[in-house]
């Protein structure tokens, strides 16, 4: 996210300017460095700012800063006011400095933003992460499966689409595709007698 005044039309324009990577520790500012890696773009180069989306989307309106990084579920709220009043617009992650991410960072997807997901936005290209549900593993097997089996359940399909547009997307056949780490044995169980 980028203000409307500020000459910034690639990620690789982020040199010089003022720029919120998200809050220490988030996983907004690990992307942010992971996207900043694949544009060899060194922090050193500009303002760095360690803002959560709501505080670094008031700053950049109030001309405080130049851009921010957001991860989130489309359409992410304090993203939409911004673009609505006029004052700021997606950047595209995209060319070269995009394919090069997605092999430095597996976990990531090539992904856009439809035209339309946010007031008169065009469609954007851009990266996708995956929402991980995390269990201890020394939580109970029965417990686990239970609140996959209610996740996944279709009775409840229409709560969890109502959440939030993005949870649309959530489904039984994709959830478990190559995870980042071992499945708890109760979200195992119920992933194998979905998929028989």
């Amino acid at each position: 996210m980028v203000a409307s005044k500020a000459k910034i039309k690639s990620v690789a324009d982020l040199r010089g300017k003022r720029v919120s990577l998200g809050s220490d520790g988030s996983g907004v500012s690990i992307t942010a460095r992971e996207i900043l890696a694949a544009w060899h773009i060194s922090e050193k180069s500009f303002k760095a700012g360690h803002d959560d989306a709501f505080t670094a989307a008031q700053l950049l309106k109030d001309g405080k800063i130049d851009a921010f990084f957001a991860v989130g579920g489309v359409p992410l709220e304090p993203l939409g006011e911004l673009i609505a009043s006029g004052k700021a617009r997606l950047v595209a992650i995209d060319g070269v400095g995009r394919d090069r991410l997605l092999r430095m960072v597996p976990s990531l997807s090539a992904d856009t933003i439809a035209a339309g997901a946010y007031p008169g936005s065009t469609e954007t290209k851009t990266v996708s992460a995956r929402a991980l549900w995390v269990v201890r593993d020394s939580e109970p097997e029965s417990l686990v499966f239970g609140i996959t089996s209610a996740l996944f359940n279709a009775r409840n399909h229409g709560t969890l689409a109502a959440s939030h547009p993005a949870a649309r997307e959530i489904g039984v056949a994709t959830a478990a595709a190559a995870p980042p780490a071992p499945l708890h044995p109760g979200a195992a169980r119920f992933y194998s007698s979905v998929n028989r």
